[in-house]
């Protein structure tokens, strides 16, 4: 009897584990009744040279001065790497997660990377993704 609710417990949390993984990395779009796709580093941008202004406002989630910086293509020292997660039939569901990538030297002389969140599945309405969607057409065209 021990025996089975020892094994009934393992099947229990490893199902909650797995689940949970699987659940909590990617939004579900509520129209479709299906998960979104993600897409990591949708686009980049230079980030601005410690303006906490512009910062502050993309971290409460206004995207209108981000679509003002430069782009630019991989890991960068102070860039802003920009993942996007949205559903695959709709326009109703798209959501963004933008990282502060740093680019770090470690004791052996070797350089890192860190990616501070400022911005976790901030949703992005349709003309925000489009606008992002031009963006990202436009770093990938040249």
């Amino acid at each position: 009897m021990i025996r089975w609710l020892t094994e009934a417990r393992a099947v229990l949390v490893t199902s909650f584990l797995v689940s949970k993984g699987i659940v909590g990395a990617l939004p579900f779009c509520e129209s479709c009744d299906q998960w979104t796709k993600r897409v990591e580093a949708f686009c980049r941008f230079n980030c601005p040279a410690e303006d906490t202004a512009v910062m502050q406002q993309i971290k409460d989630g206004d995207l209108s001065e981000l679509f003002d910086l430069e782009t630019c293509l991989g890991d960068k020292d102070r860039s802003l790497k920009l993942d996007v997660c949205r559903c695959p039939t709709c326009e109703d569901s798209s959501y963004v997660t933008i990282n502060n990538v740093r680019l770090v030297k470690n004791k052996k002389g070797e350089v890192t990377t860190q990616l501070m969140p400022l911005v976790t599945f901030g949703q992005l309405t349709p003309e925000e993704m489009q606008e992002l969607q031009s963006i990202r057409d436009a770093v990938v065209s040249e």
